[in-house]
């Protein structure tokens, strides 16, 4: 009896943090429509000062307008000037909240408009919100927000209907000089600024039931169910805090990648656990079993990669694997030939990557990188060449010094044209590079693995083994639509660490997110923490997959389940 009590106990209060959760993120996402005002204080190279901090309400990625006084307001009759109409001069977005102040950079099409110390701001008040109602079954919400929040001038729900063929082109949306830009499916509400930035989202359910306890016409999404029904929100404030489970797979999963291997327009999901390579193929219902690679060497599978490496416009699997002791890299390519997957080049003395593309018809780089002891990545990378059978190396490839190719990235994040060699080095900061010169490195640690290698470090006579993380590869994509790719970046973290390490007590992790914008790259939270480390990131169509472990109760253990999750992208 005491155990029935003391678990209903549990579950109430599992159910009341949940909804205080659900209940903090849908205040705040009527908030960034409520009105505040203030002023400039501070003009800084960082940003622009306000007088609204934390204590005021603000929250980051508020909108807010400077205003100006305008024309005057003439009695028609006595002649006198009874007021003064406001002009919006620019548009900002908090970036920073700190307890009586905020900074806050002009949006894109007020960059050149010069702001001065005392000038009036104000969140919501005047700005121009459209409301798209992307199914077509919420014009109930929209007449119950457009009520609570009747400071805000909103677009005529007709006129947000007629836009619905634009949000898979942003670009073009931006175009119709909205200050606010509210998108409403069946799931989930989205609020963006005038750049199509992604400010905050909440299920609809939830704002439903904020606005009055009304239901979105036929919306599916009931409070604990639905498609992205999970959340990783909790206390933060995160861009992409919804998701759903694809499938669970039972064991630890050390590397994913996925991609076409079979020709057959579907995508097959390819995983590790070190000692063998399962490939499935993804569906409506999650994952079907396709094919299984034991590989019986000695050594171990480091990382994988589905790639085009020959420019036959048919992706190889790329299978790097280590034999830390002795020979070093002894890696090879499985393909999909004669209706079967089979081995068609082996014993590689290369760690293998493609970079800037996913095809070397289109423009990539296959590149082979060294072994070296202590370090295992070596400073020389060369381009490679598939024929008959056999890799061969042409030409060398610069890289940095630290360059590890597993998990590296070839791409232009910041927006010039010039691609970026990004890498995570072995303290586990990511270092961005143009050519020879580097232009950023992260503050922050960010990275982290459950898969590793060993590696003997000392002298022939004292050693030690040390473990070398392989981190989750960093992708490429354009999140908002502006023309401009983001990264992103996986983050495990570990609530305890030993002499030896975090290596085995990861506990947590999330995905991140690298922005590039006019004071420099921004890095911030994708998604909320999981209950374990992620091991896989890939972008497919309007989703973002990953791949996180659920530990065992042996923390000293790596072992557990794996589960494949869906996050719905922004605006796709």
């Amino acid at each position: 009896m005491r155990k029935f009590v003391g678990l209903s106990i549990v579950c109430a209060l599992m159910i009341i943090l949940c909804d205080l959760a659900w209940g903090q993120s849908t205040n705040e996402f009527i908030s960034h429509l409520q009105p505040l005002s203030g002023y400039i204080v501070q003009l800084t190279p960082q940003g622009i000062v306000i007088d609204c901090g934390r204590d005021k309400g603000t929250l980051a990625g508020d909108v807010f307008s400077v205003v100006i006084p305008g024309s005057p307001l003439v009695h028609p009759r006595t002649g006198k000037v009874i007021g003064r109409q406001e002009q919006k001069i620019s548009l900002l977005k908090v970036i920073r909240v700190d307890g009586v102040y905020s900074v806050a950079v002009p949006l894109s099409r007020y960059r050149g408009v010069r702001l001065l110390r005392g000038q009036q701001v104000k969140r919501a008040s005047g700005q121009r919100l459209l409301f798209i109602d992307a199914s077509g079954t919420n014009s109930t919400l929209y007449s119950r927000l457009k009520e609570s929040s009747s400071q805000v001038v909103w677009e005529e729900y007709n006129r947000g209907l007629s836009y619905r063929p634009l949000l898979n082109r942003p670009v073009e949306l931006i175009k119709t000089g909205n200050d606010l830009y509210l998108v409403a499916d069946r799931q989930v509400a989205y609020l963006y600024n005038a750049d199509y930035e992604l400010i905050t989202s909440v299920p609809l359910a939830e704002l439903n039931r904020q606005a009055g306890g009304l239901s979105a016409g036929k919306s599916e999404l009931k409070t604990g169910d639905g498609l992205y029904s999970l959340s990783t929100a909790d206390n933060e404030r995160v861009l992409i805090p919804h998701y759903r489970k694809v499938d669970q797979i039972n064991l630890v999963v050390k590397n994913m990648d996925m991609g076409d291997l079979t020709g057959d327009r579907q995508t097959e999901v390819v995983f590790t656990d070190n000692e063998k390579i399962y490939v499935y193929t993804l569906t409506a219902k999650g994952l079907k079993y396709r094919y299984r690679y034991h590989y019986d060497k000695w050594g171990e599978i480091m990382n994988l990669q589905v790639a085009d490496i020959d420019g036959d416009h048919k992706n190889e699997l790329i299978v790097n694997t280590i034999n830390e002791m002795e020979d070093g890299f002894s890696s090879f390519i499985i393909g999909y030939r004669q209706n079967k997957f089979q081995v068609v080049a082996s014993n590689i003395p290369f760690a293998m990557g493609v970079l800037g593309a996913n095809s070397v018809a289109r423009g990539a780089y296959f590149l082979g990188q060294v072994f070296t002891m202590e370090t295992v990545f070596g400073s020389q990378v060369y381009r490679l060449k598939l024929k008959n059978g056999q890799i061969k190396s042409t030409k060398a490839f610069t890289v940095p010094h630290g360059f590890r190719i597993p998990g590296a990235l070839y791409d232009d994040i910041n927006g010039d044209g010039r691609r970026e060699l990004c890498f995570i080095n072995e303290q586990s900061f990511l270092e961005i590079y143009q050519g020879s010169r580097r232009i950023w490195i992260s503050k922050e640690r960010v990275g982290g693995s459950l898969n590793n290698v060993q590696v003997e470090v000392g002298t022939a006579k004292v050693s030690y083994t040390d473990k070398k993380q392989i981190d989750v590869p960093l992708r490429a994509f354009d999140l908002d639509g502006d023309g401009k790719k983001e990264m992103l970046l996986v983050k495990n973290t570990s609530s305890m660490s030993t002499g030896l390490g975090e290596y085995g007590f990861l506990s947590k992790g999330s995905v991140m997110l690298l922005k590039q914008s006019n004071v420099g790259f921004t890095l911030r939270p994708l998604t909320g923490k999981m209950d374990g480390p992620i091991q896989s990131i890939n972008v497919l169509g309007k989703e973002l997959f990953v791949t996180m472990v659920k530990r065992g109760d042996d923390v000293l253990k790596v072992s557990g389940d794996s589960y494949l999750l869906s996050f719905p992208l922004p605006g796709r």
